[in-house]
């Protein structure tokens, strides 16, 4: 005779009543049914989307002086923002763009030294 009440009274509740694997794995398939529905949704939402969107008003709405004219309505620190953030993109590229030719240097250097070597 179990003493354990909960061995001796085991649960009718049929989730319980499962191996603690099969329940993990019934959680993880229906949070993947969760999300592939949502997925589903909002690709069908993307699809109306972009049936109903006039391209050439967007395309209207990204032209240059038209971004100019806009960035120039904007207040100040909303300009110095946008300033400061393409100094950062801009100064990030340049460093990149050092390091990716500061490495290839050094790659033909040492081309350069093994060919040496070999001679």
């Amino acid at each position: 005779q179990p003493t354990n009440p909960v061995l001796a009274n085991p649960p009718t509740n049929p989730v319980l009543a499962m191996s603690p694997r099969k329940r993990a794995g019934q959680a993880v398939a229906g949070a993947a049914k969760r999300w592939a529905s949502a997925l589903q949704g909002f690709a069908q939402q993307l699809r109306a989307d972009v049936r109903q969107t006039a391209w050439k008003d967007v395309a209207r709405e990204f032209t240059p002086s038209r971004l100019w004219t806009d960035f120039r309505k904007s207040d100040a620190r909303t300009q110095g923002l946008c300033a400061l953030t393409a100094y950062g993109m801009g100064a990030t590229a340049l460093i990149y763009a050092y390091l990716r030719y500061s490495q290839s240097q050094r790659k033909a250097q040492y081309g350069d030294v093994l060919r040496s070597w070999e001679r």
